[in-house]
């Protein structure tokens, strides 16, 4: 599965539909970022496209419950520090009440040091003219492999 937290207008969620995803999740509290995802979702038509279960849920990123099974989570610099730590933090909760294979894909990582001093560690980094562009894994993972 794939989930974009602060998911905007969706962009990265039609993206990601070129990819064979089991589901494709945008994660967004505002009303208006989110009914214009679903607009986009719904007039989307691309000759690419492998996984076509793709929704839009207006929600509070720090309560939303993450579904269960492997999860791949994308976000594209969507919070300050304090709403990302909290965000953060619920992944852990949920990575805790359910052990699972996660990974965070962080664009433009200007807040990477809350993953770090959550304790996810970074399996691969980029930089380029945007920023530093990270995969974490979640601490649980690092003591795993």
């Amino acid at each position: 599965m794939f989930i974009d937290v602060g998911s905007g207008k969706g962009r990265a969620l039609l993206m990601a539909a070129d990819y064979p995803f089991r589901e494709i999740v945008g994660v967004e509290y505002s009303p208006a970022l989110h009914a214009t995802a679903e607009r986009n979702i719904a007039n989307y038509r691309n000759d690419t496209i492998k996984c076509s279960k793709i929704k839009s849920v207006l929600a509070d990123a720090t309560r939303f419950t993450i579904p269960s099974g492997p999860v791949v989570l994308y976000f594209a610099n969507p919070f300050d520090e304090t709403v990302l730590e909290p965000v953060v933090q619920n992944v852990l909760k949920s990575l805790r009440d359910e052990p699972r294979e996660l990974f965070v894909v962080y664009y433009v990582a200007c807040h990477a040091a809350v993953f770090r001093r959550l304790g996810f560690r970074e399996i691969w980094s980029m930089k380029d003219d945007a920023g530093t562009h990270l995969v974490l894994q979640p601490p649980e993972a690092n003591s795993a492999g």
